[in-house]
Parts: C-alpha cells; sequence; structure tokens
C-alpha cells in the first residue's frame, strides 16, 4: 500500500491500470499516464487517455515489452505536448467546483 495522492503529487509519470479512480487523480495532478488496462472499461478509458493526449495505452498488456515500457516513459517524460495537455486537464477539472459544485448540480437537477 502506498499514498498515491502524495505519490501523484510528486510524479512525472504515473503507470496505471487506467480504472476511473487513478485517471482522475493523475488528470487532477496533472500527471502524464501510461494506461495498461486490464478489463474492457478500462480498455476504452486507455484508448480515451491516448486521444486525449493524456498519455499512451498499451491495450494488450501481453505485447508489451521492458523496451516497449521503457520507450513509452521517455515519451512522456521527453515530449512536453503530454505534460502541457495534462495540465490544461487538470486546471479545467480544478475550475468546474469539485464535490460541492456536483452536489449542488445535481440538487438542482432533482428539483427541476
Amino acid at each position: 500500500m502506498v499514498p498515491q495522492l502524495d505519490i501523484l503529487s510528486q510524479a512525472s509519470v504515473f503507470i496505471t491500470h487506467a480504472g476511473m479512480g487513478g485517471t482522475g487523480e493523475a488528470i487532477y495532478y496533472g500527471v502524464p499516464m501510461i494506461a495498461i488496462p486490464q478489463m474492457d472499461e478500462q480498455a476504452i478509458t486507455a484508448g480515451l487517455i491516448e486521444r486525449n493526449g493524456l498519455g499512451v495505452a498499451f491495450p494488450d498488456k501481453n505485447q508489451i515489452t521492458s523496451s516497449s515500457l521503457k520507450d513509452a516513459i521517455e515519451k512522456l517524460l521527453h515530449d512536453p505536448a503530454y505534460r502541457n495537455t495534462a495540465k490544461e486537464f487538470s486546471e479545467d477539472m480544478k475550475s468546474l467546483g469539485g464535490a460541492k459544485a456536483t452536489a449542488d448540480a445535481i440538487i438542482a437537477f432533482l428539483n427541476k
């Protein structure tokens, strides 16, 4: 067990299974991701991570080699587009108001 949020707040790259929790946390902290999905739902998220420029996806975990993983890490560390995109998504997420704004929007919707 590790304090994931403490680590993400200092990380340069996040290797994730592309679950919604970790993906959201990485976006919040502006950390580019290497997505290695373990199930269909995560494969969809991994594809979106790659399509949106937030990282690199490995749709088939059985095809990963130490070389391909190293190349992906190097790509995320040295191509500023990934860090910039992650920062933009982070700023957008933080501007939305968090849990309180979400609760207020749900209550407003239910009271229509």
